[in-house]
């Protein structure tokens, strides 16, 4: 059973994360009051359009607060503080909606997803429904990070449509090449409903597809720290990020406070 870390990470822990590129599952909140948050990321989120020019599961942090209060959940900002330091940027988020019988999604990083400057973030992966290996769950290959993975582009495939619905750019339709992931052993991270874990911008990683009847929804929460440039506008016009915990002692950043209560 994984444990709450609202006190943040053992040294063990994050001896684990800087060796093998993650560190998890651990608990947010319990399966029945995440059943309770699922209604409310149904309603307030996935049934409404951004006031952005960016897809609805895209960055909604900024404007809705049930998504703001889960990337900035007590768990998550002491975890990701554990293994970056307290002054952390909440930069992007997204929610990833696996409907049934959509396919995999192939090895890749995160690195090449995220306009920052230098390549400084970590994920954490929020399972606002059973992630499982029917379903679609990450996968990670540990250690991975400590190694420069080539990628290259994956041509057409269902994620391809999916990626231009969302705005998503071609340099990021990328997998990891798969002759340079010999020798990497998978974990699956199959996680209850109101679990989560945290990688590193380099750990490569993919997800399976959903052989399931029901869909399948994660949150990803993406989080820097202040010395790093964000390049907002790559992400969309008008792009702010919010500090979910400590301060910004560089103002290099484009930032904005969270949506109301």
């Amino acid at each position: 059973m994984s444990e709450s870390k609202v006190n943040g990470l053992t040294k063990e822990e994050v001896l684990h994360f800087g060796r093998e590129g993650y560190a998890g599952p651990f608990t947010l909140c319990s399966p029945e009051e995440m059943a309770v948050i699922r209604e409310r990321v149904e309603r307030e989120v996935l049934s409404t359009q951004s006031p952005h020019q960016v897809h609805q599961y895209k960055d909604r942090f900024l404007d809705t607060r049930v998504t703001y209060d889960l990337c900035s959940h007590p768990a998550i900002r002491a975890t990701i503080a554990s293994v970056s330091g307290p002054d952390l940027l909440l930069f992007a988020s997204t929610f990833f909606v696996k409907e049934p019988g959509f396919p995999p999604f192939p090895y890749h990083c995160d690195g090449p997803y995220w306009p920052l400057v230098p390549l400084v973030g970590v994920t954490a992966w929020i399972a606002i429904d059973d992630a499982t290996h029917e379903n679609g769950c990450v996968s990670l290959l540990p250690g991975s990070h400590r190694k420069l993975v080539p990628h290259q582009s994956f041509g057409h495939t269902p994620w391809s449509t999916l990626k231009r619905k969302m705005g998503i750019k071609e340099l990021r339709g990328r997998r990891a090449k798969p002759r340079h992931l010999n020798g990497f052993e998978p974990v699956h991270m199959t996680i209850k409903a109101g679990q989560f874990f945290v990688f590193a911008e380099q750990t490569v990683h993919m997800a399976g597809a959903n052989r399931t009847e029901h869909r399948r929804t994660g949150l990803a929460v993406r989080v820097t720290v202040p010395f790093v440039r964000i390049r907002h506008d790559e992400i969309f016009p008008g792009h702010q990020a919010v500090m979910i915990n400590g301060e910004d002692r560089f103002g290099w950043n484009r930032t904005t406070s969270p949506p109301p209560e």
